[in-house]
């Protein structure tokens, strides 16, 4: 393994002991490049890389798939700095994701304020207004 070692590196470097002809260079520097060992090309001629089709499609699907965009994106969709506000709720691991945007409940004393208010406040205070009206009239 040692001298396989010194074969590469000798490949790699050169030496000036080494003559052209000789095999013990496993790695000659014309066939190493940046990205690795590249075949030297035959007669001259170039060959274009062969991708199936089946390849380019699968590539083609998982890139379709990969709707994810990132929260700068949507910020500037939306206005940019300052006028889109993140949601943080989107994170949410829950049973439903309906509920992701509900309101968070206003606790004070153990209560919630939301058992207090009465749906029809309005509609009673219509009525209290039209008998306090009738009561001044008389």
């Amino acid at each position: 393994m040692k001298e396989e070692a010194g074969k590469i590196m000798v490949g790699l470097y050169g030496n000036q002991s080494v003559e052209e002809g000789d095999d013990g260079v496993l790695i000659l520097m014309s066939a190493l490049k940046e990205e690795g060992v590249v075949a030297k090309p035959r007669d001259g001629k170039g060959s274009l890389p062969c991708i199936p089709q089946v390849v380019l499609d699968s590539k083609v699907r998982s890139y379709a798939k990969q709707s994810n965009k990132l929260e700068n994106g949507i910020n500037n969709e939306n206005g940019g700095v300052g006028v889109y506000s993140a949601s943080l709720k989107k994170q949410y691991i829950l049973e439903n994701d309906e509920w992701k945007e509900d309101d968070t409940p206003e606790i004070m004393d153990g209560h919630n304020f939301s058992d207090f208010i009465d749906p029809d406040i309005l509609q009673i205070l219509e009525d209290l207004e039209k008998e306090e009206g009738l009561r001044m009239a008389a």
